[in-house]
């Protein structure tokens, strides 16, 4: 199925077209003799054929969504293509369709309506460089063609927004986005979806005793050991004060537990330097999955249930890794 990308799937740049690719913005082939008699390299014009998606108004604003495919499906549901959170906007609101180098725009008997620059939609309906796209009455996406230098540098600024700027972990609004697509990722190809959550022990106790600075040291070196024992394609982020997540795509409750454990083990071999002593910190580590056998109806179901695991790690005695109880 064609798709639209928004998210960072470290990093955010990760696109494969089989489109062809734009030209370079200087033609070094195509020379000429100047006055001065100096070779110059003769300026091409830009080729914007990279269609991209802004949110401007709604829930999503800043959202950067660069399009691929030809047929897109926009709404609230897991099976659309671009799917944005908005109790305004439908299940399947509308198509974007790309045909022959244009755009167009339907409705799909969305509750709240489609509309181009203010004006309600009836069939099929051409779009333009710069029009404005209006989804029930909160979400409004603009619709702009760029250059593929354009492409990178914006989809680079969103993903620099998605950080957490203390651990550049993922913050927690692309946490939020990520796993809506990912949990509807696996419904549609019935493949598992694990997630962790991984909460440092104790960590009052180290900001009163040593002071924020050091607090902050702790989330970086934490959130580093974690990092080292993902694999590439695993998300992390920040989800609380001291509390990080891991979406761990095509992964048993089996496989994620050992994960968990390993997570676990990095972080209490962590040692942090201070005057005459060292700090050492462990962590709890909640595990869940989606899966045939672990089914969950929501992601707020996953996230409740993985929350329920490390709470249960923590009354446990701490420094563990428990698994949720499956459902289903």
């Amino acid at each position: 199925m064609p798709n639209a990308i928004h998210r960072a799937l470290p990093p955010l740049r990760h696109r494969v077209s089989s489109r062809q690719r734009v030209s370079p913005l200087w033609d070094a082939g195509e020379v000429h003799e100047s006055e001065t008699g100096a070779q110059r390299a003769r300026p091409r014009a830009l080729l914007r054929d990279r269609p991209l998606l802004f949110v401007i108004q709604g829930p999503l604003l800043g959202s950067v969504f660069a399009v691929e495919g030809a047929d897109i499906l926009i709404g609230r549901g897991s099976h659309a293509e671009v799917i944005i959170a908005d109790e305004a906007v439908s299940r399947e609101h509308a198509r974007l369709s790309l045909r022959n180098g244009h755009a167009f725009i339907e409705d799909q008997g969305s509750q709240g309506g489609t509309f181009l620059n203010g004006l309600p939609i009836s069939g099929r309906t051409r779009v333009r460089d710069g029009d404005q796209i209006g989804l029930g009455h909160s979400s409004l996406i603009k619709f702009s063609l760029v250059d593929s230098l354009e492409e990178q540098a914006m989809l680079t600024l969103f993903e620099l927004t998605l950080r957490d700027p203390l651990t550049r972990a993922y913050n927690r609004r692309y946490f939020d986005r990520r796993l809506l697509e990912e949990f509807s990722f696996a419904r549609r190809q019935v493949s598992p979806l694990a997630l962790l959550i991984i909460d440092i022990d104790y960590f009052k106790r180290v900001n009163d005793s040593f002071g924020h600075p050091i607090g902050d040291l702790v989330l970086q070196l934490v959130a580093s050991a974690i990092q080292r024992v993902m694999r590439p394609e695993d998300v992390l982020a920040r989800y609380g004060g001291e509390e990080f997540v891991v979406i761990a795509r095509h992964t048993s409750l089996s496989n994620a537990s050992v994960l968990g454990e390993r997570i676990r083990r990095h972080v209490a071999g962590l040692s942090v330097p201070l005057l005459g002593e060292a700090i050492h910190v462990t962590v709890s580590v909640g595990v869940a999955a989606l899966s045939e056998e672990t089914d969950y109806s929501s992601r707020e179901e996953l996230v409740a249930a993985v929350d329920a695991a490390m709470y249960a790690a923590k009354g446990a005695g701490r420094n563990r890794v428990c698994t949720a109880v499956p459902v289903g």
